[in-house]
């Protein structure tokens, strides 16, 4: 059986690689017949090959398809007379031995092997990388990593195994992952390009949001200088994605246009750290302010209703709703009405969009290959006919969103065309107007279709609302918590000398500013991220790994998934000291440690991963910020907050989101109840 094998395998594997010569030289004779045929070959191919042997004067050649050495370049059956190379010259005519031959022979079959050898051995490295037992192969840690109840507790075990740990994703394959900030920074930042979004996860969020930023790999920045003018910002030349602003020192603030697949999608504002927010600040400043006092007014409302001094409110639903509007009218231009209590299908639908996904995570790798079946409308087809109500109730949420992003595209669109005909500019300055106006006035090629704009918008309204609330929320639950942090921040917000502060007054408030940094050190939005290596990388660790063969340089393969931990990256007491897993807002009041500074956290925010890092971070992390301070300083100024009587449980659902525990039943529901008074 082995001897059928090895003829069935190595033979024609051989034979293939190496030829008639590997034949020749291995079994002998045949050597007549072998001539025969490569002359009749020759005079079928005509006479470059005698060309090609007289122009080179040498007596040996070094055929590449059989790595036999030959007496004319007749005898070697190459495709090409130019790729024959011969290894011993033969300036005066004479013969030679072919010992030089062998000896190149064996180089460049040895180079082969080596390579080969190699990547085996960087595949050893993986292999012996520390991690947790898995419980089934076909899943892997998939459920362990995204179980809603469970996998914080999962992700905090896993720094046990030190700056990288291996884990196994769905049929055995291996995935790395990482905490350590000298890696990350080679993912984030040096090697960037070398490291993309998963193909699943582009795929996962092109079906259900439509074309967009977040669906987007190797964007590139394209300026629009002409209503970068019209909004006083200062005009940049062209440059991509990869390439850092801080490059010109004189370039304060740019307004360029993304491309996405290729066309140009929509556009920002920012500054040196790459920032989508200027827009907002430049045009729509007011809005959060706004927002935060119709926010106040509900949240007195409800504590009147309940006729107590002291009334139990749920700051997640408020928050949640204060989110929505704040980014529906800054970033759409669009009220959705959330703080009014208008609770439409579409506020009920997105809630739950991010937990619909990952519950069928475990689907996302065959999502690439759905993706490219037929059409969209067989693709539909399909994913109806599936018996799961997961996925009946994701495709219900998405029927839900696209029909409210087309009303709000339509409504925009109409308002631009008035103002066209009046020959008026538009009083809105939103994010969606200005990528109308601007895909107006672009070159036919540049333009973008009305799916793309759609999609920009279902975008928008994803990644704008869901993770600020959460934020808001454990801002609020930490407060509570800690009431003497508490009344010190309520007592500098006392010094303000206007109820309604600006952006340059609430940056003036230092407590302000390290509770919410604080806060999102420790309980980040996101707690992980992924990318693919496009090519082989060695990757920097700050610590040595704790696997079978230490190192402090891995080697990463070409095709490996990489899970970046940002929750865990966060929480490394190695960069933050052995308090790091506790709330401690004042390490913000003074100088950082020496060991945050030389950790080289790539984080775009304050030596943190919460908004991750580099060309993919989140561009609109500086108007989640000046949200979550415009709230929270509203708040604390207002009322005083104390923790519930119901026990809160975090979980994860792609963002982490407050859910209260019913100690009878161990029911839970989404929510994050608090004492609130009127202070």
């Amino acid at each position: 059986m082995l001897a059928l094998y090895f003829i069935l395998t190595f033979l024609p594997f051989a034979f293939a690689q190496f030829g008639g010569g590997f034949f020749e030289n291995m079994f002998g004779g045949g050597q007549r017949h072998h001539q025969q045929q490569q002359q009749q070959q020759q005079q079928r191919q005509g006479s470059m090959w005698s060309q090609q042997a007289d122009a080179i004067p040498c007596s040996q050649y070094l055929c590449p398809n059989t790595l036999a050495c030959v007496s004319t370049p007749v005898l070697c059956p190459c495709p090409a007379p130019e790729d024959i190379k011969c290894v011993i010259p033969d300036a005066e005519g004479g013969s030679n031995d072919g010992t030089v031959v062998c000896v190149r022979a064996a180089i460049y079959v040895a180079t082969i092997a080596l390579r080969n050898w190699r990547r085996a051995w960087e595949r050893r490295d993986l292999a012996s990388l520390p991690g947790p037992t898995r419980q089934k192969w076909s899943k892997g840690h998939v459920p362990a990593l995204y179980s809603p109840d469970t996998a914080f507790e999962f992700h905090d075990s896993l720094s046990e195994y030190g700056p990288v740990a291996k884990l196994y994703g769905v049929f055995g394959s291996i995935r790395l992952y990482i905490n350590d900030p000298y890696a990350m920074g080679e993912v984030l930042l040096k090697e960037q390009n070398g490291f993309e979004r998963t193909e699943s996860y582009v795929s996962n969020l092109n079906a259900v949001l439509g074309p967009g930023l977040l669906g987007s790999r190797g964007m590139e920045l394209l300026q629009s200088a002409s209503e970068g003018a019209s909004l006083g910002l200062t005009a940049a030349p062209r440059r991509t994605q990869t390439q850092s602003p801080t490059q010109d020192p004189s370039i304060c603030v740019q307004f360029n246009c993304i491309a996405s697949n290729g066309m140009k999608t929509w556009l920002y504002a920012h500054d040196h750290h790459g920032s989508l927010i200027l827009i907002l600040l430049c045009t729509v400043a007011d809005i959060p302010r706004c927002v935060a006092l119709k926010l106040i007014m509900g949240i007195e409302d409800e504590i009147r209703y309940q006729g107590v001094q002291v009334a139990d409110v749920d700051v997640f639903k408020w928050g949640y709703r204060c989110a929505l509007d704040s980014v529906g009218r800054a970033g759409l231009g669009h009220d959705f009405q959330a703080l009014d209590g208008v609770d439409s299908d579409y506020s009920k639908a997105i809630k739950h969009l991010l937990p619909a996904l990952f519950s069928l995570v475990i689907l996302r790798p065959i999502m690439p290959t759905l993706y490219k079946i037929g059409p969209a409308w067989f693709r539909r087809a399909i994913i109806e006919r599936v018996p799961s109500k997961a996925v009946k109730q994701l495709l219900s949420i998405v029927d839900v969103q696209h029909r409210q992003a087309i009303q709000i595209f339509k409504q925009k669109k109409a308002a631009l065309r008035n103002s066209e005909e009046k020959g008026s500019a538009p009083d809105e300055k939103d994010i969606i107007t200005l990528m109308l106006r601007a895909n107006e006035k672009a070159r036919p090629e540049d333009k973008i279709s009305e799916e793309e704009m759609v999609g920009q918008i279902n975008t928008l309204i994803f990644a704008g609302h869901d993770t600020t609330s959460g934020t808001i929320a454990c801002v609020l639950q930490m407060l509570a918590e800690n009431p003497k942090v508490q009344a010190e921040l309520r007592e500098e917000l006392t010094h303000c000398s206007t109820d309604e502060p600006d952006y340059a007054t609430l940056e003036a408030f230092p407590l302000l500013d390290a509770v919410i940094k604080e806060t999102l050190r420790l309980h980040p939005p996101a707690a992980i991220a992924e990318r693919v290596s496009t090519r082989d990388t060695v990757l920097p660790l700050r610590s040595p790994t704790r696997g079978t063969y230490p190192t402090t340089s891995l080697a990463v393969p070409a095709g490996t998934l990489v899970m970046l931990s940002l929750r865990t990256a966060n929480r490394d007491p190695a960069t933050w000291g052995p308090d790091a897993l506790e709330w401690n807002p004042y390490r913000w009041l003074e100088p950082l440690p020496a060991n945050v500074v030389e950790a080289r956290v790539p984080g775009v925010y304050s030596n943190i991963m919460s908004f991750l890092g580099g060309s993919c971070s989140c561009i609109a992390y500086k108007f989640a910020l000046i949200e979550a301070k415009v709230v929270i300083s509203s708040l604390v100024r207002r009322f005083q907050f104390s923790p519930g009587d119901r026990p809160v449980m975090w979980k994860f659902g792609g963002t982490s989101k407050p859910f209260v525990v019913d100690p009878a039943s161990g029911a839970s529901s989404p929510g994050l109840v608090l004492k609130l008074g009127v202070v």
